[in-house]
């Protein structure tokens, strides 16, 4: 925690659009605590959760959680499974529960051949994959 708060302290004084981080608990369940004060920290950068949302136990209260933090604005998930497309129903799920606080972020082996597709399926805002552009 010490390095990722002096590394923020860093961050903050690059032209940055946000960070990505994310803290669970030897349970897999999101550590709120330490989140909030990451998030905090970060004031006024955007703040997305990374994927490791997609270990966590209980997803919907884990949402509902960082629904409170003011600045938490994206979560980049595949919707608990390996790849976003084994993921649909439960990123629909997400995007429900989260709106209209914080973006899902779709990921998990999206590409070019398939981005198509799944935004018929998820019509999100917001996709993350290594090989969407070639």
């Amino acid at each position: 925690m010490d390095v990722m708060f002096s590394q923020l302290e860093e961050l903050k004084t690059l032209q940055i659009g946000g960070i990505v981080f994310g803290v669970l608990k030897k349970d897999y369940s999101l550590d709120i605590e330490k989140i909030k004060e990451v998030a905090a920290a970060a004031l006024p950068l955007p703040v997305t959760l990374h994927k490791c949302i997609d270990l966590v136990p209980d997803l919907e209260a884990a949402i509902l959680e960082l629904k409170k933090i003011p600045n938490l604005k994206y979560i980049l998930t595949s919707g608990q499974q390996a790849t976003a497309q084994k993921g649909i129903s439960t990123l629909l799920r997400m995007k429900k529960l989260a709106a209209p606080k914080i973006k899902i972020i779709a990921a998990g082996k999206i590409t070019k051949g398939n981005l198509e597709s799944l935004h018929e399926e998820l019509e999100l805002e917001y996709y993350h994959g290594r090989r969407i552009v070639s």
